[in-house]
């Protein structure tokens, strides 16, 4: 969890926003719907570790699907 999440937008904002940007990540697993610590009104959700990873737990980027 982002502590200061102003501050997190703001630095957000002057790098990547409206920027092209590229990364490397890998694909961890898939969770259904209602089996996933997101809360989603979608079937399934994907996760994805980054690589440099800001978490050792927990993805970095979920991609939800209806």
């Amino acid at each position: 969890m982002v502590e200061n999440n102003v501050h997190a937008r703001t630095i957000f904002n002057q790098k990547y926003e409206n920027n092209e940007v590229s990364w490397k990540g890998y694909f961890v697993e898939t969770k259904q719907a209602g089996n996933s610590f997101v809360n989603s009104d979608h079937s399934l959700n994907l996760l994805v570790k980054m690589d440099p990873s800001e978490s050792v737990i927990y993805p970095d980027l979920v991609l939800s699907v209806s």
